[in-house]
Order: C-alpha cells, then sequence, then structure tokens
C-alpha cells in the first residue's frame, strides 16, 4: 500500500470517529509528531546560542514553545499506538519528580529559585514526553537527529566565523577557553559533543544521502575541534565512556570505527593551531591565532567532508551481502576485542605509574588548587568540586528525605564551604538532586533515567533492524554523553543542554523498527477526558513558566532604566514582585537601586521585605549595614555586617567593610557594590 493511500485510510477512519474533535494529521508516515518534533530541536539550537538558556528570559519562553507543541499534539494528533509501558513509567516518574521539586518550594530556604528549578524539572519532562508519545521510525527519527546535530553544527560554524573576524576575540574566551555561544567553557564543550553523536551517526548511516553523510562526517570534525577549544576536563572522563557505550549499543559498529577514525585524524591536523590559541595569554596575538586555527579547521572539516561524500557514493553502489556483512560485524567485534586487551595490557604494564599519577590528579582535584594561567587546562586536575561535593553531600545527611530544596545549594556553601566562590549548583547532577530534592527526588528522577536509558539500550541492542537501532543509538549516546559529563559538572541547570539530552533520549524509547499498528484494544487515540486532564496540566506548568518570566522581564527593564527613570523602574519592580512572589530579587534589586540613589528609607525597606523571603541572604545584610553607617548609626551597622559575616565568612567585600568599621570609618552602599563587583568570583554558577 501506497503512503499517500494509507493516509487516505487513516484521514477516512479518524473522520469517523465521533468521540472526539476532528483529527489533524501530521504530514509524515510513520511519525506523526514529526513537526513538532523538529519545532522543538529549533527551539533548543537557539536556546543554546543564547547562553545555553541560562537567563529565565530565555529559557521560559522557549519552554512554553514546547508545552504548546505537546497540547496541541496531544490533543489533536493520534498516535499509531501507544508507547511502551516503560517509556510510558519513565514519563509518570519524571512528572513525579518535577511535582516533588515543587513541592520542595515549601521547605527551600530561597522558593524563588526552587519555584525556577522546579519549573525548569517540568520543561525536561515535558520534552521527554513530546520525544517519546508518538512512536517514530527509522527515517523519520534520522531527521529528527540530523536537525539536532547538523543544527548544533551550523551553530557551530557560526562562532567559529565570528570569532575568526572579531576585533577582540578575547571576549569569545574565558581563562583562554572558547565560551561563546553557551557563556561557560565546559557547557559549550558539551554542546559540542551531543551534537557529535547524532553528526557520526549520520555519517555512517547507509540509508542516508552521500551529500548529507560527508556534511555530517565534516560536521563531526568541526565540533571535535571547538571542543578541543574548550579545554573542557570533564569530557575526557565523560567522552571515552559515551564512545564505549555508543560502540557496544550500536550496529555497523566497523563504519562507526572508520568514522571515528577519519575525525580524529581531521582534529589531529588542526590541534597545534587551535592549542596556540588556547596557550597564548597575550592579546595582542589572538587574532591572528584565531585566523589560522579557524582556516585549519575549516578546511580539515572540508576535506574529511568531501571524503565521506566520495566514501558514502561508493558504499550506496555496493551492498555486501548478507553473508558479508555478518563477517564485518564479526570483525568490528574481535576488533574492538583486541583494543579492549591491549589496553588493559597497557594498564597493567604502567599499574605502577598509572596509580602514582591517579593520586596525584586526585590530590591536585582535592587541594582547590587552580591552573596556571597560559597552560593547557587538559593538564591539570586543579578544581573547587571537590569542596563543593563535600558540602552538598553534608546537606544531603542533614536532610535525607527532602534535601534543600531544589537549586538551594549556594547558602549552605556559602556557610560551609572553603573556597572564596560562591556557586550555585553542587557541579554534579547526581549529588545535587540528592542533596537539594533527598532521596524521595533521587529515586524518581534515577528511577526514570534507569528505566528509559535501560530500555532504550536493550531494544537497540536486541530488537530494532540496523536503521532503526542506528538511530536509537545515536540518541542513546548523545544522552549517555550529556549525563557522564553532567555528573562533574553543572550541565543540568544549563535548559538548552538538559533539555537535548531528555529529548534525545524520549527519541532512543520511540524508535520503532516499522509501524506497530494501533495496540490491540486501543484505536491509538486517548480518550476525550484523558486529553482534556493533560492539557489542563499543561496549562498549569505554562502559568508557573509565565510568571517568572514577565518577572524577569520586568527586572532586566527596571535595570536598564533606574539611571534615567527611578520611578519607573520601582514601578517594574514592583510588578515583577507580584509576579514572582516567591522571590526575593525584586526586592533585593529595589533596595540596591534606592541605596545607589540615596532613598534610604526605601531601600531599607526593601531589603526588608527581601529578608523576609530569604533571611539568609548576605547580601542584603551588608547592605542595611552599609545604609546604616551612611545614615551615621555605626552601632547598628557594626551588628548587621556582623550578621552578614555570619552567613558568609569567607566574602571579601564584607571583610573589607568590617576592617573600615572597626577603624571607624564610614562604608556607603556605592562602596560597598564596588567592593562586590571586584571581588565577585564565580557567582553566577
Amino acid at each position: 500500500m501506497s503512503t499517500v493511500q494509507r493516509y487516505r485510510r487513516e484521514l477516512a477512519a479518524w473522520s469517523r470517529d465521533r468521540r472526539g474533535l476532528p483529527s489533524v494529521r501530521a504530514g509524515v508516515s510513520g511519525a506523526p509528531a514529526l513537526p513538532a518534533l523538529l519545532a522543538a530541536v529549533g527551539v533548543l539550537v537557539l536556546l543554546a546560542g543564547a547562553e545555553g538558556g541560562y537567563e529565565g528570559t530565555a529559557w521560559y519562553p522557549a519552554g512554553l514553545v514546547v508545552l504548546a507543541l505537546l497540547a496541541v499534539w496531544w490533543a489533536a494528533v493520534p498516535s499509531a499506538s501507544w508507547p511502551g509501558r516503560a517509556a510510558l513509567a519513565a514519563l509518570c516518574l519524571l512528572m513525579a519528580f518535577a511535582a516533588w521539586s515543587y513541592a520542595s518550594i515549601a521547605w527551600a530556604d530561597d522558593p524563588g529559585v526552587a519555584w525556577d528549578g522546579a519549573n525548569r524539572a517540568a520543561l525536561y519532562a515535558a520534552l521527554f514526553g513530546l520525544f517519546s508519545l508518538w512512536p517514530a521510525q527509522a527515517r523519520p527519527a534520522r531527521w529528527v537527529l540530523a536537525a539536532l546535530g547538523l543544527g548544533i553544527g551550523v551553530l557551530g560554524l557560526i562562532q567559529l566565523l565570528r570569532f575568526s573576524v572579531a576585533a577582540e576575540p578575547e571576549s569569545f574566551l574565558i581563562g583562554g577557553r572558547l565560551a561563546e555561544p553557551v557563556g561557560y567553557q565546559n557547557g559549550n564543550v558539551a554542546l559540542w559533543l551531543i551534537g557529535a553523536f547524532p553528526c557520526l551517526w549520520i555519517a555512517t548511516a547507509r540509508e542516508a544521502a552521500p551529500a548529507l553523510r560527508g556534511v555530517a562526517l565534516g560536521a563531526t570534525v568541526l565540533l571535535a575541534s571547538l571542543a578541543l577549544l574548550g579545554q573542557s576536563r570533564g569530557s575526557l572522563f565523560a567522552l571515552p565512556l559515551a564512545l564505549a557505550f555508543f560502540l557496544v549499543i550500536v550496529p555497523n559498529r566497523l563504519r562507526v570505527l572508520a568514522a571515528l577514525l577519519a575525525v580524529a585524524a581531521g582534529v589531529a591536523a588542526v590541534a597545534g593551531p587551535v592549542l596556540d590559541v588556547v596557550d597564548e595569554p597575550a592579546a595582542a596575538a589572538l587574532p591572528e591565532l584565531v585566523d589560522e586555527a579557524a582556516r585549519a579547521i575549516l578546511l580539515a572539516s572540508g576535506v574529511v567532508a568531501l571524503v565521506g561524500v566520495a566514501v558514502a557514493v561508493a558504499d550506496r553502489r555496493r551492498r555486501p551481502s548478507a553473508a558479508t556483512a555478518r563477517r564485518i560485524s564479526a570483525a568490528a567485534a574481535v576488533v574492538l576485542a583486541l583494543l579492549t586487551v591491549a589496553l588493559g595490557a597497557v594498564a597493567v604494564a604502567q599499574a605502577g605509574d598509572l596509580r602514582r599519577e591517579l593520586s596525584e590528579r586526585w590530590e591536585q582535584f582535592k587541594s582547590n588548587d587552580e591552573t596556571p594561567a597560559g597552560t593547557s587546562r587538559l593538564a591539570s586536575a586543579g578544581t573547587n568540586r571537590y569542596d563543593f561535593w563535600t558540602v552538598a553531600w553534608e546537606s544531603f545527611e542533614r536532610h535525607p528525605l527532602t534535601g534543600v530544596g531544589m537549586d538551594n545549594f549556594q547558602q549552605d556553601y556559602l556557610l560551609r564551604g572553603t573556597s572564596r566562590e560562591k556557586p550555585r549548583y553542587p557541579h554534579s547532577f547526581e549529588v545535587a538532586i540528592l542533596s537539594e530534592t533527598g532521596l524521595v527526588g533521587a529515586l524518581l528522577l534515577f528511577g526514570a533515567i534507569g528505566l528509559a536509558l535501560g530500555t532504550a539500550a536493550m531494544r537497540t541492542v536486541r530488537r530494532l533492524p540496523p536503521a532503526a537501532a542506528g538511530a536509537a543509538a545515536a540518541a542513546t549516546g548523545a544522552f549517555v554523553y550529556w549525563l557522564l559529563h553532567a555528573s562533574v559538572d553543572w550541565l543540568y541547570e544549563l535548559p538548552a543542554l538538559g533539555g537535548m539530552a531528555f529529548a534525545a533520549l524520549g527519541l532512543a524509547v520511540a524508535v520503532r523498527g516499522h509501524d506497530p499498528g494501533p495496540t490491540s484494544g486501543s484505536s491509538g487515540r486517548p480518550g476525550r477526558a484523558r486529553r482534556a486532564a493533560v492539557v489542563l496540566l499543561v496549562l498549569a506548568i505554562a502559568a508557573n513558566f509565565a510568571l517568572p518570566w514577565l518577572a524577569e522581564r520586568e527586572l532586566e527593564r527596571a535595570a536598564d532604566t533606574w539611571r534615567t527613570s527611578p520611578d519607573a523602574a520601582y514601578e517594574r519592580l514592583d510588578r515583577a514582585a507580584k509576579l514572582n512572589f516567591l522571590s526575593a530579587r525584586p526586592d533585593f534589586a529595589e533596595g540596591t537601586i534606592a541605596a545607589r540613589l540615596g532613598h534610604w528609607r526605601r531601600a531599607e525597606r526593601a531589603f526588608r521585605a527581601g529578608l523576609e523571603r530569604l533571611p539568609r541572604s548576605a547580601y542584603a545584610w551588608l547592605h542595611l549595614g552599609a545604609i546604616a553607617s551612611a545614615r551615621g548609626e555605626r552601632r547598628e551597622a557594626i551588628s548587621r555586617v556582623a550578621r552578614a559575616t555570619e552567613l558568609d565568612p569567607r566574602d571579601e567585600a564584607t571583610r573589607l567593610a568590617r576592617v573600615r568599621l572597626a577603624d571607624g570609618e564610614r562604608i556607603t552602599p556605592t562602596q560597598v557594590n564596588r567592593d562586590v563587583l571586584e571581588h565577585a568570583r564565580g557567582g553566577s554558577f
């Protein structure tokens, strides 16, 4: 039966269904949700280009688009069959985790950031649902993966060209490492490598057009080279393990290994110019070095892409027999086994040196030492993460069942940490979930991930035909990479990256080898009551997204206009406080502006209002101390600054304020703000 005939028959059947409204037919056989999935991928790629969606003004509207797609497709577009029980169970667990995250607002010290964290969990559940509820055949799944991988590749190409022509290329770097477009070097690397997995698989897929395969192979070289510019140590841990997992579950392993060798050759060819950019501390020399690196990357990517096209054309003309295919698969297994044995032999032979090296790296990891400027970050293990994890684990031990509240790590770290950083997150996905949502949240979220990941991997290995198995393996590989890298970094808190990961996991469990047809006893269409219930739930989540998003917009506008129109800024901040009634940020922003303008009473009233929502804010107590000092209330100023010191004992701005007060000097809010900005370090993450 032709595709057109099948469309007509299905449309006729749906038009006869009087139990609900007429259905909207998706335009592609085997994937009724394909338009929605492609739209969601486009939203996520655009979000990645907007600093990874870190700011609420970026990810909240993106989340509203995702929720709209989910609601419309669920209400109007039927599925050929229900998704598997494991996919539904995983979705239910993700929804339960989001509900538990909302519940954590009740016991969080900072309910405003807990609300944001709960909304982010709901976004990830919505994306998983959108990509998993409508089973997809191999070809539409390949289109979705191509949109994701090549979309990230286009984003990388744009950034590379902008980097190469920038008058001040150092503005693209943080610590000598490429940080754009995400705004965080490690997040940048994760973005490129998430895109590399679908590109790598498409480059080896016989079913794909030769031109597409060549472009995908060249894009993989481009993305890997950009990742090298980011110098992420977390990727050194995550990428090999994720690739190993990918090679275990993907069919046609020999093809993938050959493509990996081509990519490795391309990256090796550009490693010298790339590392010259990373290791160059002088800004004056950067433009020329960046230009050389960009030309090398583009040349290597182009050459590998042309080779990929030629190989793909030859591959299409000569299709091996079934016996030859089995021999190739067996040869690939032997090659992998030999590589594993060789690596094991090297590890045994160098066991003593490896133990010594690992011991030294572990001690350096625990020491909080930073990488010296002008050296490759990949050669060092210095970090403050061990301290972050220690404090987060102690928070979990104090609140093992409930945790401290979603995204509420910072207050505990300011009080109990040892470094001068002010991280908002523990820099580990698993540690963050345990410390912030307790055992209950961890069981819900990790149970959902384990169930979906295990199902996707087992179906890929045992049940799916090669084309579908390859698509599922690529999606699974991208998720596994993100999961491993997020274990040692704060990637879960970047909505673009987390959203891509959960969308990929949803697609991995949705891929089918053929059109399964309606499930026995079901038309494949949910009943009217079930459709209405889900749409109402989505609308409720959308309201939760809209309120803090509108509040963030008011905050941004107030920050832009307070110098010229303070009264208008105050009005905007008042609206922001009403919209996001859980957050102290509008009150603290009003207090800061009023103090800068000399409106002491208003400033004190605003800071006091913020402290009702966030009593452990050292920032507010420090500014209240500065206001008291500016008014000549020395004793009150000393008391308030002492309270700020109790809450954040290592803060340099607070220490300077105490020293000045002890010397009999007055401190002012303007002076305090200047000190806060001068000594701020890592406060956003």
